[in-house]
């Protein structure tokens, strides 16, 4: 059953993924919402002291995994500048730890729709519990493999998203996945595994969200598996292919 709309909110997303600042704008605007990007938890704070009091945000979405200020950190300076009554969600492809979900009213695990949205956002007022959880543990193997492109998703997005503005995202996302394959690479050269783990993580979630879940599953196994899984590298490529084939099928791209 769809989840009913809730009133329009100021939202201010926080996230270092471009795909995503470019996203969940679409998404969240689409009904209703009035949103404003911001890069970094750095970038968001500097925002927040440039505009009025009653121009700051009521809901705060933040990435649990960016460089710079942990999620704690965040979240506490967030809460000073915005008040109490500011919600402060969290999003991730990953589960957040107990302390970082102790720290926000919400976590809303990647990919994620508007409708989660305001579900997430009417528990919170309800006062209900407030934390959404992954549907089932990391398990290799166990499952059927992923298609290149979940159409499913790929609806809900053609639904709610002008096909120009779609193909931009999907454009973004397949010129972003070859940067952060390379990225990887290199640092599984330089034996540097937070740096694979970190470009396997921002893969996940991009592709997630915009339904690529082959590639999803792909880097999900290479965040869990670190350098050890170095060797699926060589997979990366044939899914970004595939996937831009489904699309030059469904969206003329």
């Amino acid at each position: 059953m769809p989840i009913p709309p809730t009133a329009p909110e100021r939202v201010l997303i926080i996230d270092d993924d471009p795909v995503m600042r470019q996203l969940l704008p679409l998404l969240l605007n689409a009904v209703g919402h009035s949103t404003t990007p911001a890069e970094s938890g750095d970038a968001a704070l500097r925002h927040l002291e440039t505009i009025a009091p009653s121009e700051l945000p009521s809901v705060l979405l933040v990435d649990l995994k960016m460089p710079g200020l942990s999620a704690i950190t965040l979240a506490m300076r967030l809460r000073r500048v915005c008040g109490p009554s500011a919600l402060l969600v969290a999003m991730s492809a990953t589960a957040a730890t107990p302390d970082e979900a102790a720290c926000f009213d919400a976590f809303l695990h990647k990919p994620f729709t508007a409708d989660d949205f305001a579900a997430a956002l009417a528990r919170v007022r309800a006062r209900a519990d407030v934390r959404e959880t992954t549907a089932a543990p990391d398990s290799p193997g166990a499952a059927s493999p992923a298609p290149a492109l979940d159409l499913n998703i790929f609806a809900n997005l053609a639904a709610v998203i002008a096909s120009a503005e779609l193909k931009q995202l999907y454009r973004l996302l397949l010129d972003d996945v070859p940067l952060r394959v390379d990225r990887m690479r290199s640092a599984a050269e330089a034996r540097d595994e937070a740096a694979f783990i970190r470009e396997a993580h921002a893969i996940k979630g991009g592709c997630g969200m915009l339904g690529a879940a082959e590639l999803q599953a792909l880097a999900q196994r290479m965040e869990a598996g670190g350098l050890a899984s170095s060797s699926l590298l060589a997979d990366l490529q044939p899914a970004v292919d595939r996937v831009r084939r489904m699309l030059e099928t469904h969206l003329d791209l």
